[in-house]
């Protein structure tokens, strides 16, 4: 595959380009939705039933709120690349918690509402709830209101934290979304607490007719803490409770042994630690956070779930999680125009044990709507079994095995080895590639910034006999393994790559007679639909469209001489600019360009994809001959002309032009002249290219055969 190559997926930010100084950015910079539309989900490593943003970086799940029969679902998403930065909330909506449909970014970054001089406020994560009470009094024609709360980030004059929690809203549906009071606080920062106090979870408490919110604010008591609002902008203190500070806490109510006159309150966080409890709308009282073993709940044992948040106010009771599955840059290596998934959603539950009330979590029923084929195989031995699984080869697959233990086996799914061990009555997943990634990727740091990698990837299951069997359900992906146990009294998620070329389902070791073995083989979830590569028309009135994995990005652009001609429009602040869509990492970009009067000055830009600067160019004047390599200004470092180089023929008519980046590496060939310049500044991860050609004053130049070429 094509190392950070999709030509016709990748897409980022429009961006303004100037050939003297930078200009500020314009006011809709995040609002990329729209040119995500020509990226399909048809690529290798797309997860077929696990959700992915088409394209860019998401994480935590923010914003659920079930209403008028869809499912709301947020988050973090930054939407200018294919990397982490500053995040928005993306938004998607569903009927039945399968097929999901993205809709436009719902709450983006904005410029500080505190101190003029300082960054901008990301939007960090938070909750949404349905405004049953009208208590933003937006309600109209029978639509109620959603109301969303988010961390904003901020920092003030002394460079240090000061986190704040902000609101927005929306009466159509989730469409659109109105920031309350322009992001200013509903929440302001509280001195003595963490400084980065964030992640509130909002939920609506019929019982005592008002709101209700938790929130880490961490501080000495490393707490958080429970607020209370009629009106959702003023909040009211009811409680702190200590020793439970951390990211993302979610509070949410679930029927014990489905009984719905016996109803708990759970406090989950991002780590999977809970505790079940009890909550009158004033009053938290937990019924203790560790087992009687000693070790704190947990609800998740993998090594890839974080962050999980419940759908505010979902029917008949229901409680349903979804979590982000964290890796590295597994997507990215890959050339994948998106990076990061999330799980798929589970069911939450409550059930007495011989320990207590505990926490269950199992995929939603809703996932059936997948199936295309099911195969159950009904009190089978090992060999049996292996007979009947070899007569299948699923790609995507939720699979149930129960059986009663007889000695240690292995259970392997497409090359994936899931042990159960029957002495200490525990399941077993070693997550070997996400380990052997991090081992490679440490590598290629410096010796002195090399870390100890975190673990051998072997990560523990507890699978107790119920009634004398076990039962064990395996879904896998495209790229994710998920493990549940006992209908999932434990479960365990990895983000890992099955071998494309291994469909095999086969078992082990062991004597286990298996009363049921139960594969469906799933469908995609996503629509038919392929990565087209289409740019959109310049604006209505020019209809010409540019190569598959380009864009006309600013000046006016038209056919001629079978080249693509481009004009500066004297009304705008740009040169005419080709944008390529996909990031300028390792590649080869070579082009041809004839020059037209005025001649005046030729600039070839790129931009990292973690940053709003520009990160390394090239200027070249077609007149006098001279071109140089550039180190533009960032945070760390100040702008230098890293390298001068002299054309020796400027009467060329068309000129052919090579750029090569490898890393620190970037060389530029003009005709027969090249030149090459090394820096660190180079290795960052770089955002999309642009060149942009004539100058100012209406001025013109024609390009052709543009080509991409990924370095090996």
């Amino acid at each position: 595959m094509n190392k950070r190559l999709l030509l016709s997926c990748v897409l980022f930010a429009s961006f303004c380009l100037s050939a003297v100084a930078e200009e500020a950015p314009p006011a809709d910079e995040w609002a990329t939705f729209p040119t995500y539309e020509r990226v399909g989900y048809d690529q290798p490593l797309r997860p077929q039933f696990h959700f992915t943003s088409r394209v860019g970086w998401i994480n935590d799940p923010n914003g659920m709120v079930f209403y008028d029969g869809e499912w709301h679902m947020c988050f973090q998403h930054f939407a200018k690349g294919n990397a982490s930065g500053p995040k928005s909330w993306g938004h998607a909506v569903s009927t039945d918690l399968v097929h999901w449909t993205q809709l436009p970014h719902a709450i983006n970054p904005y410029p500080n509402v505190k101190w003029p001089q300082g960054g901008i406020h990301a939007i960090w994560s938070g909750s949404a709830v349905v405004d049953e009470l009208n208590a933003l009094g937006k309600e109209h024609d029978g639509i109620k209101t959603l109301f969303a709360i988010y961390t904003a980030t901020h920092a003030g004059e002394d460079k240090k934290a000061a986190f704040f929690q902000a609101g927005a809203y929306s009466t159509d549906k989730g469409r659109t979304w109105t920031k309350i009071n322009d992001g200013k606080p509903i929440i302001d920062h509280m001195d003595g607490f963490d400084p980065g106090q964030r992640d509130p979870c909002v939920f609506y408490h019929p019982e005592t007719k008002s709101y209700v919110l938790i929130m880490e604010i961490g501080g000495k008591d490393a707490a958080v803490r429970l607020w209370r609002s009629t009106d959702l902008m003023h909040w009211d203190v009811l409680q702190d409770i200590p020793k439970k500070s951390a990211e993302c806490i979610g509070m949410f109510t679930a029927a014990v042994d489905g009984d719905v006159k016996n109803m708990k309150w759970v406090i989950t966080n991002a780590g999977t630690g809970y505790e079940v409890g009890d909550f009158d709308g004033k009053k938290w009282t937990g019924l203790g956070d560790k087992d009687n073993a000693g070790p704190p709940l947990k609800f998740e044992f993998g090594d890839s779930y974080y962050a999980a948040q419940a759908f505010n106010q979902a029917p008949d009771h229901r409680v349903v999680h979804v979590g982000w599955l964290r890796t590295g840059s597994l997507f990215v290596d890959a050339g994948m125009p998106f990076t990061q998934q999330l799980s798929v959603p589970a069911e939450i539950t409550l059930r007495t044990t011989p320990e207590g009330i505990r926490m269950f979590r199992n995929p939603v029923k809703e996932l059936a709507a997948l199936y295309e084929k099911t195969s159950t195989f009904e009190n089978v031995t090992v060999e049996a079994a292996n007979t009947k699984l070899a007569t299948l080869s699923p790609e995507l697959i939720d699979m149930t095995v129960t059986f009663v233990p007889g000695g240690d086996m292995t259970l392997n799914v497409r090359g994936l080895a899931i042990q159960y061990d029957a002495a200490k009555k525990e399941i077993a997943f070693t997550n070997s590639a996400r380990v052997d990634s991090e081992k490679a990727a440490n590598e290629k740091l410096p010796a002195d910034k090399r870390k100890t990698i975190r673990d051998s990837g072997r990560r523990v299951i507890a699978a107790p006999e119920v009634n004398g069997k076990v039962k064990l359900r395996v879904l896998v992906d495209r790229t994710s393994l998920e493990l549940f146990v006992n209908d999932g009294q434990s479960a365990a998620s990895f983000v890992v790559i099955p071998d494309t070329k291994n469909r095999a389902i086969s078992i082990s070791g062991g004597m286990a007679m298996f009363s049921s073995i139960v594969v469906n083989e799933l469908k995609s979830s996503w629509p038919v639909t392929a990565s087209t590569g289409k740019p959109k028309a310049v604006d209505d009135a020019k209809k010409e469209k540019a190569p598959e994995g380009l864009e006309f990005h600013h000046g006016s652009w038209k056919y001629a001489d079978g080249a693509m001609l481009g004009e500066q429009v004297p009304t705008e602040k740009h040169m005419a600019t080709i944008k390529g869509l996909t990031p300028f990492n390792r590649m080869k970009l070579e082009w041809k360009m004839k020059f037209i009067e005025p001649k005046q000055n030729f600039l070839f830009v790129t931009w990292p994809a973690d940053s709003n600067a520009h990160a390394m160019d090239f200027n070249y004047s077609p007149d006098t001959g001279a071109f140089n390599i550039v180190r533009p200004k960032t945070k760390d470092v100040a702008a230098a002309v890293l390298v001068r180089g002299q054309v020796k023929k400027t009467d060329v008519e068309w000129h052919t032009i090579v750029c090569v980046h490898d890393g620190p590496s970037f060389t530029v060939t003009i005709d027969d002249t090249s030149l090459t310049a090394s820096d660190e500044v180079f290795s960052r991860p770089m955002g999309p290219f642009y060149l942009n050609g004539g100058g100012f004053n209406g001025a013109k130049f024609l390009v052709k055969d543009i080509k991409v070429t990924p370095l090996k």
